[in-house]
């Protein structure tokens, strides 16, 4: 990691501070504006501000991109014991974040949400250092609403969420996607992963920080998938399934064509590439990446969450098949994986409507709105 030094007042590059946290959706979208800066030969500095417990630092680190772990508590919504301690550190934060501001004296700050980033961008707002606010899901959720009063611009991922947000400020861009993922290879990847067999390939995700519900009913449903099909996992951070393949092995159960991992990397590109049918949850950054590589998709959005909105926005148009959290089990996910992989027609189709329903050009619109905000 980089350390944070008093700018240098001589052919200073362009700064722009970022914050994202708790799992790999607020993270994602702002590694692909990093990739689009670098893509443009902009001379800038990047520095991002994330929790030491959450699956940011990895991501951000690999992308190498200058990470600094930065605490702050959790604001909530319902009644909980860690809410008074939260909201102390949430204010503790706040004035951390003044002073890393004042150091750094960033050009604009950029966030796609996250609990870490409300007290971070009330403190440049009073600094008098820009705010872009990134939404990317259909219904705002409580981070985004904090920073919406302040925010200088708000862009959304979808056109009906204009309606939600300030006229004045808010333009719809769409939803920036990492270009890299499109130099992904099914060859490669059967060689990377280790596939012996040509077995059709499942992509099963839960995230970055992992969906146990889900992950529980890929590894009982391998007894059902793993005769016909090749199953990649990715766990999230902390889940890997050592105990339950030892159990399915004991049980007679070949898991030759089984490979699980907490979370891929630059491999994703190519994990991508080999799956015919991606299971996963409604998180934003994993439905853009789905409809920017036209994979059809079931999708179990994690319950009470904005991920069910997002879901029921992509099942209306044919986008996905959604498969509900009270309805997950063994049987009705490998019923659900099975059918979809054996419907030629219908797995074309998903992957014509999934590409239809994001808007194209992103990652540069949302590029444009940090630079035209940070040369204010």
């Amino acid at each position: 990691m980089e350390n944070i030094h008093e700018p240098n007042q001589e052919a200073r590059p362009l700064r722009v501070l970022m914050a994202g946290s708790g799992t790999a959706g607020p993270v994602i979208p702002l590694v692909a504006i990093v990739q689009e800066l670098r893509a443009r030969h902009i001379v800038f500095e990047a520095l991002f501000l994330g929790t030491a417990s959450g699956p940011e630092q990895e991501i951000v680190e690999k992308a190498q991109i200058p990470f600094k772990v930065f605490p702050a508590g959790k604001l909530r919504r319902y009644v909980s014991l860690k809410t008074i301690p939260d909201g102390f550190r949430v204010v503790w934060a706040f004035f951390r974040a003044l002073g890393l501001i004042a150091r750094w004296d960033p050009d604009v700050f950029v966030s796609a949400g996250g609990f870490i980033a409300p007290p971070v961008a009330w403190a440049c707002w009073l600094l008098g250092v820009p705010v872009l606010l990134h939404q990317q899901d259909a219904v705002p959720i409580l981070s985004d609403k904090l920073m919406m009063r302040i925010a200088s611009r708000i862009t959304v991922t979808f056109e009906a969420s204009l309606e939600r947000f300030p006229a004045h400020k808010t333009v719809w861009t769409g939803n920036p996607v990492r270009a890299d993922l499109a130099q992904g290879d099914s060859v490669r990847g059967r060689k990377r992963f280790e596939f012996g067999l040509a077995k059709p390939t499942i992509l099963c995700m839960g995230g970055g920080t992992g969906a146990q519900a889900l992950n529980d009913a890929v590894l009982a449903a391998l007894p059902e998938l793993l005769p016909t099909t090749n199953v990649l996992h990715l766990t999230g951070k902390g889940k890997l399934p050592e105990r339950d393949l030892e159990s399915l092995q004991v049980e007679g159960v070949d898991v030759s064509g089984y490979r699980a991992y907490e979370f891929l990397h630059e491999e994703m590109a190519d994990a991508y590439a080999l799956a015919e049918v991606v299971v996963a949850r409604g998180g934003f950054s994993t439905l853009t990446e789905l409809a920017f590589l036209q994979k059809p998709a079931i999708i179990v959005p994690l319950p009470d969450s904005p991920q069910e909105r997002n879901a029921e926005v992509f099942e209306q148009r044919g986008a996905v098949r959604v498969l509900a959290q009270n309805n997950l089990t063994a049987r009705s996910l490998s019923a659900a994986v099975l059918s979809l992989l054996g419907d030629e027609g219908g797995k074309s189709e998903l992957s014509h409507r999934i590409g239809k329903s994001m808007k194209s050009g992103a990652t540069g619109a949302l590029v444009d709105e940090v630079l035209a905000l940070a040369s204010r």
